[in-house]
């Protein structure tokens, strides 16, 4: 891997990391739901219009001019979301799914290039986020790759092959040490 690359890619984790870290720091509820009163109805989460907008607030960035580093910005994102929904739990939490939902708008929000954040934006307007198991919202990832990859003119990835294409290989293969949403470390 290129330098640049894995700096970008490092660039990308430690920004996420950050994001999560910031909404999520305090125990309890968290600064959206005490901001927001995020109503949860069946395991679904209902986002009234204040906090939707702070979601999907306006994009911050601007555009970004240097081809090639937006093309492995690009490249570095997806492979980071894709291994994010590789380990997403397979029966996550309310809070979970809340965080990974919120994760992936403020990803948008906060996407380095302009251009793309409001494409993207654009993207999950019409494909929220799914967020009820590991596989549909590695599905979900692969689908919105795979949109992005259309409007880019780029091969279609097939979504029944992601678990294979998409391994971290954080976890032994056998046993992805997890239970009903909790990890055991």
């Amino acid at each position: 891997m290129r330098i640049k690359s894995r700096i970008l890619f490092v660039f990308t984790f430690i920004a996420t990391i950050g994001i999560i870290i910031y909404v999520y720091s305090k125990s309890g509820k968290t600064t959206i739901e005490k901001e927001s009163n995020i109503k949860l109805t069946n395991e679904k989460f209902s986002l009234n219009s204040e906090i939707n907008a702070k979601l999907n607030g306006g994009i911050i960035m601007p555009d970004m001019f240097n081809v090639t580093e937006k093309e492995e910005l690009g490249r570095s994102t997806w492979r980071l979301l894709h291994t994010v929904t590789a380990r997403y739990p397979n029966k996550p939490t309310n809070e979970q799914k809340q965080a990974f939902r919120s994760w992936v708008y403020l990803l948008a929000r906060l996407y380095p290039s302009g251009e793309c954040a409001v494409e993207f934006s654009k993207i999950l307007e019409e494909n929220p986020p799914e967020v009820d198991s590991r596989d549909a919202a590695s599905q979900w990832a692969c689908k919105v790759h795979n949109i992005v990859n259309e409007a880019l003119n780029k091969e279609q990835f097939n979504c029944n092959l992601v678990g294979d294409r998409w391994k971290c290989g954080c976890a032994d293969e056998g046993n992805d040490n997890e239970v009903d949403g909790e990890t055991n470390n």
